[in-house]
């Protein structure tokens, strides 16, 4: 993952040469690739926010999880487990990223969206990295492009935060004629709607099964934790033994 981000730079710095020079409104150029960018960004984080508002990403441990030794875990599952422990503390991170990309949907309100994530996804990145959680790069494309979008405002908020000088706001608004008007509301009601739909799918997986088991019928009466007293491997049975690596210690 980590060489696709060198070739979309040699790609980038490729096209850029190639372009120099060129007749183009870099300005109208600049507009349209943060627009797709807070799109591609708000939907990503929409959707994260919402595995984590009902808590799937990181599910409550189930009871085999309880009774596994704690260093049989790999680190990723550990910092799951520590998360999934504590649903409403998920629940609550899950609401702050879908706030987040909400936020970027318009641009008003782009650079706030952007600056709340970037602190929260330095931290989930930081953490992917310690404990090897498999998502470096999605984290990583997920700050990158938060960066792009909280650069364009970020001289005029060190004017105003640490000089104390006034500053302009960005007061540019792109005008539309009669047909982009009507294609960007058809797109933005499109998107509204299949964030909606993925929100009440979440919803109905999280009350219907939190956890990824078969859905057929099941022996009825015997959830627990049982130890198992005789095993038979082949028909021979092998005597109770921590260190055995064929023989069952016990069941859930």
């Amino acid at each position: 993952a980590y060489l696709n981000v060198g070739f979309l730079i040699v790609l980038s710095l490729l096209v850029g040469f190639i372009l120099k020079g060129k007749d183009i409104n870099y300005s109208n150029l600049y507009y349209w690739a943060r627009v797709l960018l807070r799109f591609r960004l708000g939907i990503i984080l929409v959707a994260y926010g919402l595995l984590k508002l009902f808590p799937l990403q990181m599910p409550f441990p189930s009871l085999s999880n309880l009774h596994t030794n704690y260093g049989d875990f790999f680190g990723w599952k550990i910092y799951y487990h520590t998360t999934g422990i504590t649903p409403w503390y998920e629940s609550f991170l899950g609401l702050i990223e879908l706030l987040a990309g909400v936020l970027l949907f318009f641009r008003k309100t782009t650079t706030l969206g952007a600056g709340i994530i970037i602190g929260f996804t330095g931290n989930i990145f930081a953490a992917n990295l310690a404990y090897q959680g498999g998502q470096e790069y999605l984290s990583l494309l997920i700050l990158v492009i938060a960066s792009i979008l909280f650069i364009y405002d970020a001289n005029r908020l060190f004017i105003l935060l640490y000089k104390l000088e006034a500053t302009r706001a960005n007061r540019i608004i792109p005008i539309y004629d009669a047909q982009w008007t009507k294609r960007r509301r058809i797109t933005k009601s499109l998107i509204g709607l299949f964030l909606i739909f993925m929100g009440i799918s979440f919803a109905f997986s999280w009350a219907k099964s939190p956890f990824k088991y078969p859905e057929g019928k099941a022996l009825t009466h015997l959830y627990g934790y049982y130890n198992v007293k005789s095993f038979k491997f082949n028909g021979d049975e092998i005597p109770y033994s921590k260190t055995d690596s064929v023989r069952w210690q016990n069941v859930v």
